[in-house]
């Protein structure tokens, strides 16, 4: 006698295939569904999707108004961008998130369009931010965001760190946060991180990130022969340079930090995504291509030996 073949005996689905199928891959797509299935889910998971989510909407917001102030490409600029520095800024709001019982105060320096000083304003930070101009030079968008800044309760103040020192008394901040800026600094980096370490508090904490000089794609263009900075003719033509002075490795970020007295709590290796840089208009077919084919290289070599990712991520501790 044939075995009459039900619906639970066609195809058995395990609760981990389950699992597997909704909440697989690196991004939580289904965090309703996560806490409804799994009650038992950690708090450091919800905490991700809230601030990834965080992350979204604040980026939005700065997209749609440098899109009212300065246009679609200046607004698709910000996007991209931000896009493609997720992982990076995503690591210093959970760092930051996870140290505030105790941290409150935070000094964002390199403004930019105001993304991570609105970040950390979101999660309850008392925020101050500074830039090398006033307003913040992105266009229209400056004055817009120096009026949102002060509207969220953000102070902001001008600062250029090749030249002036910090405006702040000793000891005023828990953390500081800089994020991108230490590579455009044309001279010694001493001064910046002896003024950083003067207004910390006792056990205050900096956040760096920075360009990995030997991330996979750039020891490829080493090995052809290629520049990894700024093409020589912007370097020698242009008379107000602000790109990349100096990038560094892992053991120079390590050195640097101990011979300004931080002592480093947490470092990553953080890779950046290459899909907003793949919708650049000024990209050739052939230019996407082949930055597609070298990144998604990359990907896949960083994954085995995190070293090669694009940047260096680091939380240090002031120390006595």
């Amino acid at each position: 006698m044939r075995k009459k073949r039900g619906r639970s005996t066609r195809f058995a689905m395990s609760d981990k295939m389950f699992r597997s199928l909704v909440f697989g891959g690196r991004y939580n797509i289904f965090p309703h569904l996560h806490s409804m299935f799994s009650p038992s889910s950690n708090r450091k998971a919800n905490q991700k999707v809230e601030l990834a989510r965080v992350f979204a909407e604040t980026l939005d917001e700065v997209a749609s108004l440098r899109l009212l102030a300065d246009g679609l490409a200046a607004a698709n600029e910000s996007y991209r961008y931000g896009l493609g520095e997720r992982d990076r800024h995503l690591a210093s709001l959970r760092f930051v998130s996870s140290a505030m019982g105790t941290h409150k105060k935070i000094l964002d320096i390199g403004c930019g369009d105001g993304l991570m000083a609105l970040l950390f304003q979101r999660i309850g930070l008392e925020v101050c931010t500074l830039d090398m101009a006033d307003p913040p030079p992105v266009g229209n968008y400056g004055a817009i965001l120096k009026k949102l800044l002060a509207f969220r309760g953000v102070e902001f103040k001008r600062c250029h760190l090749g030249k002036d020192s910090l405006p702040f008394p000793a000891q005023t901040f828990d953390i500081i946060h800089m994020a991108a800026v230490i590579e455009h600094l044309p001279q010694s980096h001493k001064k910046v991180l002896d003024n950083i370490r003067r207004i910390l508090k006792d056990n205050g904490i900096l956040i760096m990130d920075t360009p990995n000089l030997t991330h996979f794609a750039n020891r490829i263009a080493f090995l052809l022969g290629k520049p990894v900075l700024a093409p020589i003719e912007q370097f020698y033509n242009i008379k107000n340079y602000h790109g990349h002075f100096r990038e560094f490795t892992l053991e120079e970020v390590r050195a640097i930090l101990h011979y300004s007295g931080f002592r480093i709590c947490s470092l990553n290796m953080v890779g950046a995504s290459i899909l907003p840089v793949l919708k650049y208009e000024n990209f050739t077919l052939r230019n996407k291509l082949r930055y597609a084919i070298v990144s998604s290289c990359s990907k896949a070599v960083s994954t085995i030996f995190p070293q090669l990712k694009d940047c260096i991520w680091v939380a240090a501790v002031k120390a006595g």
